[in-house]
């Protein structure tokens, strides 16, 4: 079981790696998952259900999509 739970944290480690290269951040890589991690945990606090978090994550990406820096 132990095996099983390292695996599911490294690839979840992965994962947020891909995100933290993805999203060009201003902050180094433990700063920006702190702040990504806490925002996710505030998520499951707020009791939004799943398919509203996909909605706002949906429209979130949709907006960063259309910025265009100068």
């Amino acid at each position: 079981m132990e095996a099983i739970q390292e695996m599911y944290n490294d690839m979840n480690e992965d994962k947020l790696w891909s995100m933290y290269l993805a999203s060009q951040a201003d902050k180094n890589y433990e700063d920006w998952k702190k702040q990504v991690v806490g925002h996710t945990a505030k998520v499951k606090q707020s009791g939004m259900d799943k398919e509203r978090v996909d909605r706002v994550v949906n429209d979130s990406q949709n907006i960063l999509n259309g910025f265009k820096p100068t």
